[in-house]
């Protein structure tokens, strides 16, 4: 059984995203609280999860634990534990936001002492127009993307879990020639270690 509560976004912007942890969190939290003995929690926004840095993203999640009494983690955080089992010389990026966007988050990963070799971004805003990209325009992007791709990168990450990246990450990674990792499939493999645990 699996129980939603969604966090408004309009738009993807460092101050919306901070917005949300700080109003849309808690009303979350409320909301989901005592409805069940949780096996496990998310926060599913990948970028607003690294935007208060480490301190915030381990509020977020501690947050999360004390509230639902239960293992916690952040689409960030989830994301964070992948990289680290690749353990890559060479990551690169893709996302659906801004170059600004892209700018605060590459530097996020940096102070969380991941080196990020290549960074690029679809320039969307708009939380709507993300989550209606189709898996096509994603792959024609990465397509269009793979030729300016470091030729030392060996794992790719394509953020955002708005975006349908991990039901076709196989393909995405054909077509980029690296290992790919999305967002929700690093939620989906932390929500499956927690099942199996629990089990």
């Amino acid at each position: 059984m699996v129980h939603v509560k969604r966090m408004w976004l309009d738009e993807v912007s460092e101050e919306a995203e901070r917005k949300m942890v700080q109003e849309e969190l808690p009303r979350a939290l409320h909301y989901l609280k005592g409805i069940t003995n949780f096996q496990c929690a998310v926060f599913g926004c990948t970028s607003a999860s690294a935007a208060n840095g480490r301190e915030g993203m381990l509020a977020i999640e501690k947050t999360m634990q004390d509230a639902l009494g239960c293992p916690a983690i952040t689409a960030f955080g989830a994301v964070l534990r992948q990289i680290e089992r690749y353990q890559p010389k060479t990551l690169s990026i893709l996302t659906p936001y801004t170059e600004d966007v892209n700018a605060f988050f590459k530097k996020t990963m940096e102070e969380f002492g991941v080196s990020v070799a290549f960074i690029r971004g679809m320039g969307l805003v708009s939380d709507n127009d993300i989550a209606a990209l189709t898996p096509e325009k994603i792959l024609a992007f990465a397509r269009h993307t793979a030729w300016d791709l470091p030729r030392e990168t060996d794992l790719c990450f394509f953020s955002c879990t708005n975006v349908r990246s991990a039901e076709i990450r196989q393909e995405l990674s054909a077509v980029l020639k690296v290992p790919v990792i999305t967002s929700n499939q690093c939620v989906i493999d932390f929500v499956r270690e927690c099942c199996e645990q629990n089990a």
